[in-house]
């Protein structure tokens, strides 16, 4: 809410709560569109350190799905991707096994590397639970 909280506010937008905005276009209704409208309402209402959490684990997300092997892919039935950023992944595809996945290549290289090598470094299980919560929370909001 910003500088300008006051309890009639947060108790008009409780009261009056909406999700985000379903997106009219067909192409934004994944689930990465979701997380980047979540940052976007975020920053507007002066949110920064949660919508830092929702891009990193948006970006974070982006990667697995980006460099994840062909035959996951095609066992999840992921397209394929041509390397920009335009990734974009349905809802239902998001299962056990794409989470469980998604947890395994975390905690094996799941830490985008900042030296000039650019190595990436195992992520901790707690790195991974904050994602995987911010992806929830997505859920929740997109049901």
């Amino acid at each position: 809410m910003g500088s300008d909280f006051t309890f009639e506010k947060f108790k008009y937008r409780f009261d009056n709560f909406e999700s985000i905005p379903k997106s009219s276009n067909p192409i934004r209704m994944g689930v990465f569109s979701y997380l980047e409208d979540y940052v976007d309402i975020m920053k507007k209402e002066d949110r920064i350190g949660r919508a830092n959490a929702y891009r990193s684990a948006t970006n974070s997300i982006k990667r697995f799905v980006a460099e994840m092997p062909k035959s996951n892919r095609n066992e999840l039935n992921l397209p394929i991707f041509n390397g920009n950023n335009s990734i974009e992944i349905p809802f239902d595809i998001v299962t056990d096994t794409f989470l469980q996945d998604y947890e395994n290549s975390m905690l094996q290289s799941g830490k985008k590397g900042k030296s000039k090598e650019g190595v990436n470094s195992p992520a901790t299980l707690t790195s991974a639970g904050i994602n995987l919560r911010q992806l929830r929370s997505i859920f929740n909001v997109a049901k």
